[in-house]
């Protein structure tokens, strides 16, 4: 570090050294033309009149265009001894890792005992094991950062969260996202957290709905769902038959809010609905009150009560309950309750347990995640090799830019220098 550090002196004294004469002449003049000032009360404004009728020796300032133009090739000369090389290559990736990290710290409570630098060489070893690059590692610790997890749950979060990206392919920011705002807003422990990927990885496995497709409906609908009652399962097995009876996530989303509003609000919805719900052979209060006794077992009865009127009148029904923005999208899901009650099913299986981890294992066996772990390697050795030189390389930075910012505050100062 020692060394870095006189390595980055002589570079700022170098190039300080190199252009000093041609600055000091233009410093000579500046002065002088205070005094001038001074000594005639001409102020600021009578300077500046000075300044810009002040003629510049021909040869003194193409002496000083020469010195900046070979102070602009020294500073492209050390970017490029920072850039090359093994050296370069660390350098970039711990600035790079350095700044996914102070995005952790900025939303991450650490723990007593804790600090980033510990988080920082954890993450690094998690990539080591994880086929996911440690800047990704970073990006979803600060997803569980944001939703208020402790730095040691943070980790746990990550892990867990990372299996899901591989299992689910998704992108680590999408992942990370989603599966912080549905633990959010269901208010589960990580372990349920595990569990609830159990369920969408089998409901993935066992029907024509994609994981990643589940979990941006359940991001959609998981706070109408557990207002009213509906357990993680249920609400997963919903979305996930929306999207196999050929529903987008958006469509589906919307489609599952408003059959949840009708639920929770049926006992208030005026008189053609009251009507419908008669033709059901039950009332808008009775459907309300069993959707919070036990909303599965209420939207069963509600599902199988559409499914067994006539043809004729079952879209008329649909229409009065649902309007007509919503009706055709509930019609495909009684039209689909074979679909629905094999997704309940596949997502409360006992036999989905550790279905998340037999997921991941099997695709990070792929040849593709092996070679990512081989980059990752190389990558933590770039990350602790460049972090050594981080600190000098931030001295010699701010040497540098002291002394352009210097030479660019005289040099405007003078009328002739910068044409």
């Amino acid at each position: 570090m020692e060394n870095a550090g006189s390595i980055g002196i002589g570079v700022i004294l170098g190039l300080a050294i190199k252009n000093a004469s041609a600055v000091g002449k233009v410093v000579k003049d500046f002065s002088n033309l205070e005094k001038i000032a001074a000594k005639t009360k001409l102020g600021i404004s009578g300077l500046q009149k000075e300044l810009n009728t002040l003629k510049l020796n021909a040869n003194l300032r193409a002496e000083l265009k020469a010195q900046r133009k070979g102070l602009q090739d020294e500073f492209l000369s050390l970017g490029n001894v920072i850039r090359g090389g093994i050296i370069g290559k660390g350098l970039g990736e711990a600035i790079s890792f350095e700044s996914a990290m102070a995005d952790v710290r900025k939303v991450v409570n650490f723990d007593e005992g804790d600090d980033i630098k510990k988080m920082s060489a954890d993450i690094l070893k998690m990539s080591q094991t994880l086929p996911v690059t440690a800047n990704e590692l970073a990006a979803i610790a600060a997803a569980g950062g944001q939703i208020g997890l402790g730095s040691k749950d943070v980790r746990e979060f990550t892990n867990l969260v990372t299996k899901m990206k591989v299992a689910f392919d998704m992108s680590a920011e999408d992942v990370g996202d989603s599966v912080a705002k549905i633990k959010n807003i269901l208010g589960i422990s990580l372990k349920d957290m595990e569990d609830l990927g159990d369920s969408i990885n089998n409901l993935s496995d066992n029907s024509a709905s994609k994981a990643r497709e589940i979990i941006d409906v359940m991001k959609r609908t998981a706070a109408a769902g557990k207002q009213i009652g509906f357990t993680k399962e249920q609400i997963a097995a919903l979305s996930s038959s929306f999207i196999s009876l050929g529903k987008g996530p958006e469509v589906a989303g919307t489609a599952i809010n408003s059959l949840y509003r009708v639920l929770a609000t049926a006992d208030n919805m005026g008189t053609k609905t009251e009507s419908a719900f008669a033709k059901l052979g039950i009332s808008g209060a009775f459907l309300k009150q069993a959707s919070f006794d036990d909303p599965q077992k209420a939207l069963d009865m509600f599902l199988q009560r559409i499914s067994k009127l006539d043809q004729k009148e079952q879209m008329g029904v649909l229409v009065d309950i649902f309007g007509r923005e919503f009706a055709d999208d509930m019609a495909t899901l009684v039209g689909g309750l074979d679909t629905y009650k094999e997704a309940l099913k596949n997502a409360g299986d006992e036999a989905k347990k550790g279905s998340l981890q037999r997921e991941f294992d099997t695709r990070a066996a792929t040849t593709e995640n092996s070679i990512i772990l081989m980059k990752n390697a190389f990558n933590s050795l770039a990350v602790n090799l460049g972090s050594v030189f981080l600190p000098a390389i931030s001295w010699v930075s701010a040497g540098i830019s002291y002394l352009v910012n210097s030479i660019t505050y005289i040099t405007g100062l003078v009328p002739g220098l910068n044409g």
